[in-house]
């Protein structure tokens, strides 16, 4: 993963998208932060929320840390393996 927001952005929706084809789509109304406590219930983790957390501060607030990539790209990794398992 590059180090920017906009590829944290790409993979963040990437993720979303995957979790929608396994039938675990946003719900209207619902809150990204409502889903991905829902997401971490799930799949016994607290990764989707720690995610969320840091999109949530990217996108909201303008705040993007590179030094984060390392952390975000380990959390999507283990977010893609439980979902694909």
């Amino acid at each position: 993963m590059k180090r920017d927001a906009k590829s944290f952005q790409r993979i963040y929706q990437y993720l979303l998208q995957l979790l929608a084809h396994e039938g675990m789509q946003l719900e209207k109304g619902q809150t990204l932060n409502e889903f991905a406590s829902r997401i971490d219930h799930r799949y016994r983790t607290k990764d989707m929320s720690r995610l969320t957390a840091i999109y949530g501060r990217m996108v909201y607030r303008g705040q993007f840390r590179p030094e984060d990539t390392q952390r975000i790209t380990e959390l999507w990794k283990n977010l893609v393996k439980q979902i694909r398992a």
